[in-house]
């Protein structure tokens, strides 16, 4: 499945720690981890094929972030006049500029710190324009806020004729994030 996600699109977020995306991807992405600040070096700006591990990767365990300290010196402010933390920067931006599918994600609650990075970019973007997320979940996974729109499906096995549906889509029609938007709704 990870190959499919791929060529779904070539710019992949994830907080998990292990490889299997790694393993799945083209040799000429780069792959963006947290702590290597020389990872994000011009990268904001160009429209290229990327790996974000936001909370690190297996192949670094002593950078991976688990605890709350851990969080926090990857997102929080400590005082008013403190830089961004970079990591969170580059986090609002993309959830700014692109519109973002979740798969297989079902920490909303747990990680506090992507759910509030989406929900202050949803607060100060409302009211200019009407952007959603989109996550796909199995109807009995309880996951509601006002920046997401759900693609639900009753079966785990249905997932795979979902994003089946999705490449083709984006294949024939080289679609924008708009027009997937559009395609979406759909199911």
């Amino acid at each position: 499945p990870f190959k499919k996600l791929w060529r779904l699109s070539n710019q992949i977020i994830t907080t998990n720690y292990d490889l299997s995306l790694n393993e799945a991807k083209d040799l000429d992405c780069r792959t963006v981890v947290w702590n290597r600040k020389e990872d994000y070096k011009n990268f904001i700006e160009r429209n290229e094929k990327f790996l974000f591990k936001i909370h690190g990767t297996i192949k670094d365990p002593d950078n991976c972030i688990v605890f709350p300290d851990q969080y926090d010196e990857v997102y929080k402010k400590t005082e008013l006049d403190d830089p961004e933390k970079i990591t969170y920067y580059f986090l609002k931006h993309l959830v700014t500029d692109h519109k973002i599918l979740f798969v297989g994600y079902g920490g909303f609650k747990d990680d506090v710190y992507i759910d509030s990075t989406f929900e202050y970019v949803h607060e100060i973007i409302k009211s200019f324009s009407d952007k959603k997320h989109y996550i796909l979940k199995h109807k009995t996974l309880n996951v509601t806020r006002d920046y997401l729109e759900p693609i639900e499906f009753e079966n785990y096995s249905d997932l795979d004729l979902i994003i089946d549906d999705l490449l083709h889509h984006v294949t024939t029609y080289k679609a924008t994030s708009d027009q997937i938007a559009s395609f979406i709704p759909e199911y």
